[in-house]
């Protein structure tokens, strides 16, 4: 019965994991359609706050998309100045050479 018992534990398992996912879905989707109807039944007013606040969120994104697009252009320009000023500061050293006369 040891193999009966095991696919019966595994499908339990799996039933709890699918009844989990199920829920999230569904609770995403009343979500949905909760704020669908909140939009429905608001005054024009309460729509154009909603969309100003939508267009906020917009903004912010875009501003942390713009943050990243500049730091990731800027890291090259910074490295490229550190090396000229380390090329600039280091000193050359002309290697030795011998004699060819002794």
């Amino acid at each position: 019965m040891g193999l009966l018992d095991s696919l019966k534990n595994f499908f339990k398992t799996e039933a709890a994991e699918a009844k989990d996912m199920l829920d999230d879905v569904t609770g995403a989707a009343e979500r949905s359609i909760d704020a669908k109807q909140r939009e429905l039944d608001a005054t024009p007013e309460e729509r154009m706050a909603m969309l100003e606040d939508q267009m906020a969120d917009s903004d912010d994104a875009l501003e942390q998309i713009r943050q990243k697009v500049e730091g990731t252009l800027a890291k090259p320009e910074a490295e490229a100045e550190l090396a000229e000023s380390i090329i600039e500061d280091a000193q050359i050293v002309e290697p030795e050479r011998p004699d060819d006369n002794a």
